[in-house]
């Protein structure tokens, strides 16, 4: 076990907040049907993100709290698939320019906060600069 650097923990409550924006979709209404203009992302779809948001950000919490690797790893991999389902927005004809302009900030900010999980430790650092220091 070790201590997570500051990268690593801004990381964590990064990824919690991300994890957590998926909650309130489950309840927002999706425009109507496939065929009318406003439509937005089936209702399963947006379940299936509440769930997998309340799964990462228990993940991320057990990884902080345990100090440990594999639940952060399992909440990437849950986490990459919440993004994944945004890509849609990227390609369906029809989705408004504020849609996909969110969707690409959403998997923006999740590539942001899986660097910063998986950041190197400060010890590594350090330990490669005293080395190159001789």
């Amino acid at each position: 076990m070790h201590e997570y650097t500051p990268r690593q923990r801004a990381g964590f409550v990064f990824g919690i907040v991300l994890a957590l924006l998926n909650i309130p979709g489950a309840f927002i209404p999706t425009g109507g049907s496939a065929d009318s203009e406003t439509a937005g992302p089936p209702v399963a779809v947006l379940v299936l993100g509440a769930a997998l948001g309340l799964l990462a950000a228990g993940l991320l919490y057990l990884g902080y709290r345990n100090k440990s690797r594999g639940p952060v790893r399992a909440a990437v991999v849950v986490l990459v698939l919440i993004a994944l389902t945004a890509a849609p927005a990227f390609f369906v004809d029809g989705v408004a320019a504020w849609v996909r302009l969110v969707a690409g900030l959403y998997v923006l900010a999740t590539v942001a906060a899986i660097v910063l999980l998986f950041s190197p430790a400060d010890d590594r650092v350090t330990a490669t600069h005293a080395d190159t220091a001789r």
